[in-house]
């Protein structure tokens, strides 16, 4: 009776025994074909950051503006003292300066942009964003505690220091962001060192390879204004808000203009 019980215990755990088999074949099966999940590279990372960049809002902030910057943020504690990264960083903050609700976020935004731009130039002073976006940080710095004071400390040296270098590697840079910067500047700037040939002359390079640079048609027009040539700078302008979408150079760039582009039209009395 024993070896009969036994017989017939095994007969009925064979069953589960294959089933545990054929689970055990089936979970290794599904572990081999499970495809491999590999963590993002820095580069595609930076790629991601870009395009959030690319689409970044006009305004003060946003929502891709700040996805685009709390991944850069967490990046630089992964990737502590990265170029690619600082340099970005330096971008971010001087983006957002420009629309700064008052001067003392100006001051501060800039001061960090100019911050992250030196220390990228530091780590590879050959490449050009380091050099561009520290100058822009000192801009935003100085137009934050007012032209007159930023020159009292000094502060145009270390400005045109940073930008002299991005001029001589490429002045087209960014849709021609360093030579912007230097019309900027002689335009900014008071007499005697205001010079408005020297900054039409710059705006017009820009504007030799980015002819639709809203930001720039923009600029020349001030100029021309402070030099009495409205009906020139009503030209510029006129050209800056008839443009269609699709052939701007930057969408960001100059749906933040063009509300400055139509004030300024309007302000030119006929």
């Amino acid at each position: 009776m024993k070896r009969q019980a036994l017989f017939i215990a095994l007969i009925f755990s064979l069953p589960c025994l294959a089933l545990a088999q054929d689970e055990k074949a089936e979970a290794a099966a599904l572990e081999e074909a499970a495809p491999e999940v590999k963590e993002p590279t820095l580069g595609e990372h930076l790629q991601e950051v870009d395009k959030l960049y690319a689409i970044r809002e006009a305004g003060y902030g946003g929502k891709n503006w700040q996805a685009h910057y709390d991944k850069l943020q967490a990046l630089d504690k992964t990737h502590p003292n990265n170029f690619e990264i600082l340099w970005r960083i330096s971008r971010a903050y001087f983006w957002k300066s420009e629309e700064a609700p008052n001067d003392d976020v100006k001051i501060e935004l800039g001061k960090k942009g100019w911050s992250y731009g030196d220390r990228a130039a530091a780590l590879n002073p050959k490449r050009i964003e380091g050099h561009y976006f520290a100058a822009l940080g000192v801009g935003s710095y100085s137009d934050g505690i007012c032209v007159i004071s930023a020159l009292a400390k000094g502060l145009d040296g270390k400005f045109n220091d940073r930008l002299d270098k991005a001029l001589k590697m490429d002045g087209k840079f960014d849709i021609g962001g360093p030579y912007n910067s230097a019309g900027r500047y002689y335009f900014s700037v008071p007499w005697p060192l205001y010079d408005g040939d020297k900054a039409l002359e710059y705006f017009q390079k820009t504007l030799s390879h980015y002819p639709n640079n809203v930001r720039v048609l923009t600029y020349l027009a001030e100029v021309l204004i402070k030099e009495d040539r409205d009906a020139e700078a009503k030209t510029a302008l006129q050209k800056a808000i008839s443009m269609q979408p699709g052939h701007y150079v930057s969408p960001p760039d100059d749906y933040r203009f063009l509300p400055k582009a139509k004030a300024l039209l309007a302000s030119i009395k006929d």
